[in-house]
């Protein structure tokens, strides 16, 4: 299944918004309230996508966004080197 990370913000609570997730077969994951540190593994990770992989790439179509993502995506997630905290 697909997923949506988000932050529990007003617009990404209301039932409006899920029902449109649920209409494209989309599961939602957000934070828990009071627990703001849920969502710290995801935001490292976009951040990291962004530094090291989206500001660096030119893209030339949709189509190149999706593949080059994915294709960075599977590296990161195989190859990069990671260093433990």
């Amino acid at each position: 299944p697909e997923y949506l990370h988000s932050d529990m913000g007003s617009q990404y609570a209301s039932s409006i918004f899920e029902h449109v997730l649920e209409g494209h077969e989309i599961r939602h994951s957000y934070s828990q309230k009071g627990h703001p540190y849920d969502n710290g593994p995801i935001e490292a990770f976009h951040s990291i996508l962004k530094r090291e992989f989206a500001f660096q790439t030119r893209f030339t179509s949709f189509e190149d966004v999706v593949l080059k993502t994915e294709n960075y995506i599977h590296w990161c997630n195989t190859e990069r080197i990671r260093i433990a905290v």
